[in-house]
């Protein structure tokens, strides 16, 4: 398993992400199927791929774990499988902000609430925001939008 690590490192992964994903997703995996470390379709080089797009925020987190599934499943490239499923994360401003207007619009009382001083409805309107977008929506993109447009 440290060779293969080291291998997913090696393929231009940053180390810490690629700890997490090789001790946490790939076991799994490994525990799943008995497969050996670095045997099977989830190679170093494809672990690191998916690892890049995690931490360039392509993806997130929870996007990248769909994206390991697929590639286990669909034997296919993370790139690949992100474009055909459309797994991309949302990071685009001026979507994002139409997104959370139409949010904030939706839910009135909410809004009364926070403005009133109850600051953990925000977390209520960027769990609607990120509903709205299937999950696709950059956290903190959306959680900054939120108290921006909430405060402003």
């Amino acid at each position: 398993m440290a060779g293969f690590y080291e291998a997913v490192v090696a393929a231009g992964a940053e180390p810490k992400l690629a700890a997490n994903w090789t001790m946490g997703e790939y076991a799994a995996h490994l525990n799943q199927t008995g497969l050996e470390p670095g045997r099977g379709h989830v190679t170093p080089e494809r672990l690191a791929a998916l690892v890049a797009l995690v931490a360039d925020g392509t993806v997130s987190t929870t996007a990248g774990k769909q994206v390991f599934a697929l590639m286990v499943e669909e034997r296919g490239e993370p790139a690949d499988i992100v474009a055909a499923h459309g797994l991309a994360q949302v990071s685009d401003t001026a979507e994002l902000e139409a997104v959370v207007r139409r949010v904030l619009a939706d839910n009135p009382s909410q809004v009364e609430q926070f403005k009133a001083g109850k600051q953990q409805v925000a977390g209520f309107l960027v769990g609607q925001v990120m509903k709205a977008t299937e999950g696709r929506a950059n956290p903190k993109l959306v959680n900054e939008l939120v108290r921006s447009l909430l405060q402003g």
